[in-house]
This record gives structure tokens, C-alpha cells and sequence, in this order.
């Protein structure tokens, strides 16, 4: 009977966790994603559904900056959303780790990020998602950069200590 019981729950529970087939890397970087969520919510950020879940085949996410030309007014898209014309727009197109505002999931190039890297990167997108209505992207991109930054160091001060090669990174 005890044998039954096994048999039945341990699947179930593994299932339940959603995380048991994940690699060892993956699941301690979804871990120490919701280590910096849970260190965020101390310095006021509102929970978010970032970094819950990894996509296998999720290797970074391709952002799209463009304007018209002769215009200073930027804008952003994403995969087949950005324009092709270049003869009309100016084109910028960076491939980045994370993306706010989608419940984002790990990519496969976050998980590899060096830890300092991945700590700012969650606190960056997980800011975004605290400045709802920022009047320019510019000012959105930059307060979230600047916080990512601070609350990563004061992250890897707290966890890594003063001399610590993730903190050494982060004031580089």
C-alpha cells in the first residue's frame, strides 16, 4: 500500500512543481529570480509574472527601435511588428534577454548571462513593470537601467558581500 501511495503522489508532485525536469542551472537561476522578486517587493516593487517559467526554445527576444526619418521620435516593436522599409524608417534592431510587460520567461541566453548580468536584468524588467505610463521611452529605459543597477549591487552586497567577484562586476 505504501508502495501505491509513492507511486501515485511522486508524479504528481513533480508535476505540481512545474520545475523537476528542469536542468540544475535553470532551476537555480528561477530560484535566485525569485529570491531578487521577493528582495524587490522590500523596496516597494509591486509583484510581477516575470521569470516564473523557462522556455526551452527561448533564445533571446529581438526588439525593433525605429523612427521616420529626419524625426527624433523612436519607437519599438518586436519581431515581425518591426517595419522594413529603410528607405522611410531608421532601423535599429538589438537582441536582448528579457522582455517586460509579458510574463517573460527565462531565454536560454539570461540563464547563461553571468550572475551579475542576470541580477540586473530581472530587477530591469521587473522595474518596467513598476512605471506604468513613463512619457518617453528614453526616461523608461533609463530609470529602469539606473534601479536595475542599484538594487543589484545593493543585491550582490547583501548576498555575495563587499568582496565578491558579482559585486566587483556590478561597480565595473
Amino acid at each position: 500500500v505504501l508502495y501505491a501511495v509513492i507511486v501515485c503522489i511522486a508524479p504528481y508532485a513533480a508535476a505540481a512543481s512545474g520545475r523537476s525536469s528542469l536542468a540544475p542551472e535553470v532551476q537555480r537561476r528561477m530560484e535566485l529570480a525569485g529570491e531578487l522578486q521577493e528582495y524587490g517587493l522590500r523596496f516597494g516593487f509591486a509583484p510581477t509574472n516575470n521569470f516564473k517559467t523557462y522556455q526551452e526554445g527561448l533564445e533571446s527576444y529581438s526588439l525593433c527601435y525605429y523612427a521616420e526619418k529626419f524625426s527624433l521620435a523612436v519607437k519599438f516593436a518586436r519581431g515581425s511588428d518591426c517595419p522594413s522599409d529603410r528607405s522611410k524608417y531608421d532601423i535599429d534592431i538589438k537582441v536582448v534577454e528579457a522582455l517586460a510587460g509579458i510574463a517573460t520567461p527565462l531565454s536560454r541566453d539570461l540563464v547563461n548571462a553571468p550572475i551579475a548580468r542576470f541580477i540586473m536584468v530581472v530587477f530591469h524588467e521587473d522595474f518596467h513593470e513598476q512605471m506604468i505610463g513613463a512619457p518617453t521611452l528614453a526616461i523608461n529605459e533609463s530609470a529602469a537601467t539606473l534601479l536595475g543597477l542599484l538594487l543589484a549591487r545593493e543585491f550582490a552586497f547583501q548576498k555575495y558581500g563587499a568582496a565578491s567577484a558579482v559585486l566587483g562586476e556590478l561597480d565595473s
